[in-house]
């Protein structure tokens, strides 16, 4: 925890409300040192020997966490998660859709590539499930390229791994995309390697409405760190915090999220389209030479023909605000089962084919 004196700085200049930390290399009986890094804050997370803290010698490389400022600690529960490399939290304002933090260090490429898979395949278990229950961010140090618009390299397979996944879930980088500013690398080895991007925050491409800004900071003489922090702000399930007040705002809920899958089964995008072309068939372009009221007032036309349109014809997901994927013993047990059938799956060619014993499995 070297970099203290810039994390300290980034909390209060930035006004930072949730921040993940990845690798702090803190064993269990030191892990209350997070809570005194800033009283405003509050840690959550997993210590490098979460699960063998009796262990005298730790040679373990990690450490999850999140410090979180103390306003929104009455809405967090923590996750519980059987990783000691992903730990997570769910943000609950009062009757409103959860915001699941996932704050990730995934294997290095020092460390043998199965280990990788067994716990990207347990990562992306686990984003797919809370998917299903309001908006997701991955947070954290992946070990892993990915590729966007302001990066591109030559995939190896990690990245050829991860981006499986990223395509199914229809998943990004926000960093790598171009509304982000700053620089794109985000590690720089001490022995002067290549720079690369394996830090990451990663979401659904549905969530990019909800952010306002990503971007990486600039060096800083305080960051002795390897890796770069990624800044990201985004409005939480419309509310905010009042700088002055110390009190909640409520703002403009956010949008249902449409449910994509369900609605190309349904046939219903040609529904939607035909339902926007209604909408707008008889609004006219602005008269020559516009003004910015007149451009306003056309750009608030189109997206009211567009939100008219999703709310007729499409279908939207809906929010159970009792339902919460709690991790059973049971619930192990089954889920240790399913990524054992995975892995059979995956060691014998991965076929997709319903007459093949490990796809049926």
């Amino acid at each position: 925890m070297s970099a203290v004196p810039y994390l300290t700085n980034i909390l209060s200049e930035l006004k930072i409300d949730v921040i993940a930390i990845a690798e702090h290399w803190l064993r269990k009986s030191q892990f209350h040192f997070l809570n005194t890094v800033d009283s405003s804050y509050r840690a959550y997370g997993k210590s490098v020997d979460e699960y063998h803290p009796e262990m005298y010698n730790c040679n373990f490389r990690g450490g999850v966490a999140f410090l979180a400022s103390n306003y929104l600690c009455p809405f967090i529960v923590e996750l519980d998660i059987e990783s000691n490399r992903i730990c997570g939290i769910e943000i609950q304002f009062p009757g409103q859709p959860s915001v699941f933090l996932i704050s990730v260090y995934l294997p290095a490429t020092t460390q043998p590539f199965h280990l990788f898979v067994d716990e990207l395949e347990y990562l992306m278990d686990i984003y797919r499930a809370y998917t299903n229950l309001g908006t997701v961010f991955l947070l954290g140090d992946f070990n892993c390229k990915i590729d966007g618009p302001r990066y591109k390299f030559v995939n190896d397979r990690r990245s050829n791994l991860l981006n499986t996944h990223l395509e199914a879930t229809s998943s990004v980088s926000l960093h790598t995309l171009t509304f982000a500013s700053g620089p794109v690398h985000t590690f720089q080895s001490y022995d002067g390697g290549p720079k690369t991007a394996i830090d990451h925050i990663i979401t659904q491409r549905e969530n990019i409405c909800h952010i306002s800004e990503v971007f990486i900071p600039d060096e800083d003489i305080f960051n002795v760190s390897d890796h770069k922090p990624i800044i990201c702000t985004m409005e939480i399930n419309g509310y905010r915090r009042s700088d002055s007040i110390n009190q909640y705002l409520l703002l403009t809920q956010l949008s249902e999220k449409v449910a994509w899958t369900k609605a190309i089964e349904l046939n219903l995008i040609t529904d939607y389209s035909f339902a926007v072309s209604q909408n707008l068939w008889s609004v006219g372009a602005p008269s020559s030479p516009a003004t910015a009221e007149t451009i306003e007032s056309y750009y608030k036309t189109i997206v009211d023909a567009i939100m008219t349109a999703d709310h007729d014809t499409l279908p939207h997901k809906n929010f159970v605000k009792h339902l919460k994927p709690y991790w059973t013993n049971t619930v192990n047990i089954n889920h240790a089962h399913m990524r054992k059938r995975r892995a059979d799956w995956i060691a014998n060619s991965k076929i997709h084919n319903r007459n093949n014993s490990f796809f049926r499995a």
